[in-house]
């Protein structure tokens, strides 16, 4: 869990950032979203809950979490090859597999054998997912800049 500012919405000081970005990553036309509790700092998906259970959308203690998609994900692919890859031809390589459907598997099938790239890139990408998660809790209100 990473540490946020205290705000009047979240009752606790930290949010599972990582599973709030897995939420907000997925595919909206697959995906139902799902839910952040403002009491733990914790997001479940949507299908996690149970019909039965005690879970009541309407309480103020979860907040709705929908999802975005993947441009955000696929932005990053971009800016890393951008900033982070000095060999060209690698760039080149990459900046192709970006293009179309299926960018994101023809982007780790090329670094899945070069350790350095692929290890900088995981570490970037997961960052990048928590700053998308960060700037959300701070559009919604949930804590303050």
């Amino acid at each position: 869990m990473t540490e946020q500012p205290p705000s009047a919405r979240l009752k606790t000081t930290s949010v599972d950032l990582d599973m709030l970005a897995s939420i907000l990553d997925g595919d909206p036309n697959r995906s139902e979203g799902g839910y952040l509790d403002l009491t733990t700092g914790e997001a479940w998906p949507f299908f996690a809950f149970d019909e039965d259970g005690d879970f009541d959308p309407d309480d103020d203690r979860w907040h709705y979490v929908p999802c975005q998609g993947s441009h955000g994900s696929w932005q990053g692919m971009c800016d890393f090859i951008d900033d982070h890859v000095s060999d060209p031809v690698l760039a080149a390589r990459l900046s192709d597999a970006t293009t179309g459907r299926g960018a994101f598997r023809r982007f780790s099938g090329i670094i899945r054998d070069q350790e350095e790239v692929r290890d900088a890139w995981l570490r970037f990408k997961d960052e990048r997912a928590r700053d998308r998660a960060r700037l959300w809790l701070l559009h919604e209100g949930i804590v303050d800049a």
